[in-house]
């Protein structure tokens, strides 16, 4: 599974591992990532 460099980035700014994000938030990065390709 291949993690999007933009959750990597933002986890190791905020400091915060990216399995921190919400359900909502994966969601919501997931749609727009989708939308973009």
């Amino acid at each position: 599974m291949n993690t999007p460099p933009s959750i990597l980035d933002y986890s190791r700014y905020a400091d915060t591992p990216f399995y921190a994000y919400t359900t909502e938030q994966m969601i919501t990065t997931v749609r727009t990532r989708t939308e973009q390709i």
